[in-house]
C-alpha cells in the first residue's frame, strides 16, 4: 500500500476516535432522574472563581473563570452540542456568546466579569474587576480583602521619561513624559537654564504643552513642544507630576547649536558609500 493510502486511512480512523469522543462526553452529561450526592467527584482546590451546581444541578464543581469558554442551558439553540462539555461560570460571571468570531466558525460562549469596577486590595494591588479580585483571594487563601472601591491610592510614577535632543537653531522638537498614578497626577514642565528654572509654557509663544489621559488605565502623557529655536533654549527641561500621594520628576537635556552643515556631510557621506 502506498504512503498516501496509508495517511488518509490514519486521518479518517483520527477523525472516527474524535467523533466518538465528543459523542461520549456529551452522553455523559445526561443527567439522572434523583441526584446522588454520595457519587459525586469531590472539586479540585483550585476553584479560583467559586463552586457552583453542575448541569444537573447535583454535584459541586469549579465554575469557569473569566476569559474561559462555557456553556449555559440559556445558550443551547446557539451552541453546539460539544460545548456541553463545559461547565457555568463562577462568582459574578456570566456566559455569553462571543461576538468577535469570523464567519463560518462556529459559535462559542466565554465567561464575562458582571462587575467591571476596578477594586483595591488589602495588598495595596488595583484589581481590574471583582472577578479578578476573586481569583486572588482564591489562590492566596489568606486575609485579602477589599480597602476601597476603586483604584488604590499611588504616589506618580514616571513610565517614559523626556530623552535628551541635540538639533539645530532653528529647528522643533518635543518632549514627552508618560506617568501613572492614581488620583490622576498633574503634569508641569520646568526648564533649568544658567541656574534658573522657569514654569512653562509661560507666555512664550514657541513654546506649548498638551496632555491627554492614556495609553493605560490610570495614565497620562504629556508633551511639551519647543518651535523655531534660538540657541538660548538648551538647558534641562523637566517633567514634574503631582497628586495626593507626592511628587515624581525626570529630566532630559536640549542641546542647541548650528549643526546642520555636520549633518549634511555625514548626509553626504552615507550617499556616497551608498553609491559604491
Amino acid at each position: 500500500m502506498r504512503n498516501n493510502e496509508q495517511m488518509d486511512i490514519k486521518w479518517i480512523l483520527f477523525l472516527i476516535g474524535t467523533i466518538l469522543l465528543v459523542e461520549n462526553s456529551v452522553q455523559a452529561l445526561d443527567c439522572q432522574s434523583e441526584c446522588n450526592p454520595q457519587l459525586c467527584i469531590v472539586p479540585s482546590t483550585d476553584c479560583y472563581a467559586g463552586l457552583i451546581k453542575d448541569q444537573c444541578n447535583c454535584c459541586m464543581v469549579c465554575g469557569r473563570r473569566e476569559g474561559e469558554r462555557c456553556f449555559n442551558q440559556t445558550l443551547s439553540k446557539q451552541l453546539f452540542k460539544e460545548s456541553q462539555i463545559y461547565d457555568d461560570c463562577g462568582d459574578n460571571l456570566e456566559c455569553r456568546l462571543r461576538t468577535d468570531m469570523e464567519d463560518g466558525d462556529k459559535p462559542e460562549a466565554i465567561c464575562v466579569c458582571l462587575k467591571s469596577d476596578p477594586i483595591c486590595g488589602t495588598d495595596g494591588i488595583t484589581y481590574a474587576n471583582e472577578c479578578q479580585f476573586t481569583e486572588a483571594r482564591y489562590k492566596r487563601r489568606n486575609s485579602l480583602a477589599k480597602e476601597t472601591d476603586g483604584p488604590c491610592k499611588t504616589a506618580p510614577q514616571i513610565i517614559t521619561p523626556p530623552e535628551d535632543i541635540t538639533n539645530n537653531i532653528g529647528s522643533s522638537v518635543t518632549f514627552s513624559c508618560e506617568v501613572k498614578g492614581w488620583p490622576i497626577p498633574m503634569i508641569e514642565w520646568r526648564m533649568v537654564n544658567k541656574e534658573k528654572e522657569l514654569a512653562l509654557p509661560s507666555d512664550n509663544e514657541h513654546i506649548s504643552v498638551q496632555s491627554r489621559g492614556g495609553p493605560s488605565s490610570y495614565e497620562i502623557t504629556s508633551w511639551l513642544q519647543l518651535t523655531n529655536i534660538p540657541r538660548e533654549y538648551s538647558g534641562t527641561y523637566t517633567c514634574v507630576a503631582t497628586n495626593s500621594e507626592g511628587q515624581s520628576r525626570a529630566s532630559a537635556y536640549l542641546t542647541i547649536g548650528n549643526f546642520k552643515k555636520n549633518f549634511d556631510k555625514v548626509e553626504d557621506e552615507n550617499e556616497n558609500l551608498n553609491e559604491l
